[in-house]
């Protein structure tokens, strides 16, 4: 079973961002590229102090080039006009910048310009971590594979229905006895048989006794 490296980076909140909407407000949202993935948060609607609260998850192709790999996340304020997003800042995280998991922690970034003229502020607050996840074998055909059936618990649904309806298990209990007193006896008779040489009878006899067997199995 193998590992697979995951990086999460988990877009805690945003603040003091600067107003895109025309009406004093944003409704922003985080997008974050690596290694030619892409994914975004969902947008909180008209607040320049955005919380997301929202982890966003990349796989790693290669644990030994992470370091060497950067990682780039932008705030958009969401329009509905086209081109439908304004810029409103981003921020570049080197790969040797990114821990393991377990000791990662939030940290606050200020928020960067991507052109001469992009007026931009604010900061944004990540937690950037990797880990490595065990890489889950497929099921093949045949020889075990496929789901397994569930295991049922007899003895708990013995002990509920005692408690719900006791001459149920009272009645099946003594159609279990009866059963295996039939059985003993029908034991008991054919050995009889076999060792006064029941098989060398006369066909009258041997069917007298068989269906004396039969009566005493079927219409005890």
């Amino acid at each position: 079973m193998g590992k697979v490296r995951k990086l999460v980076v988990e877009v805690i909140s945003a603040h003091n961002l600067m107003p895109k909407d025309g009406q004093g407000s944003s409704s922003a949202f985080v997008e974050v590229d690596y290694d030619n993935q892409r994914t975004r948060t969902r947008t909180q609607k008209k607040n320049l102090n955005p919380v997301w609260n929202e982890p966003l998850m990349f796989d790693v192709p290669n644990p030994m080039n992470l370091k060497n790999q950067c990682l780039q996340i932008c705030v958009f304020h969401e329009k509905n006009a086209p081109p439908g997003r304004k810029f409103l800042g981003k921020v570049e995280i080197h790969g040797r910048n990114i821990v393991k998991h377990g000791v990662e922690i939030v940290q606050k970034f200020t928020l960067e310009k991507r052109g001469l003229f992009s007026p931009v502020k604010g900061d944004i607050e990540l937690k950037i971590y990797s880990f490595d996840e065990e890489e889950k074998k497929k099921s093949g055909g045949g020889g075990g594979g496929g789901e397994k059936i569930p295991q049922i618990e007899w003895k708990e649904e013995v002990k509920q229905l005692k408690q719900e309806k006791p001459e149920k298990v009272q009645e099946a209990t003594e159609k279990s006895v009866l059963d295996e007193a039939k059985l003993q006896i029908h034991k008991q008779i054919l050995m009889s048989f076999v060792e006064r040489g029941f098989c060398n009878l006369p066909s009258s006899t041997f069917f007298f006794y068989g269906s004396l067997i039969l009566v005493i199995w079927f219409g005890w």
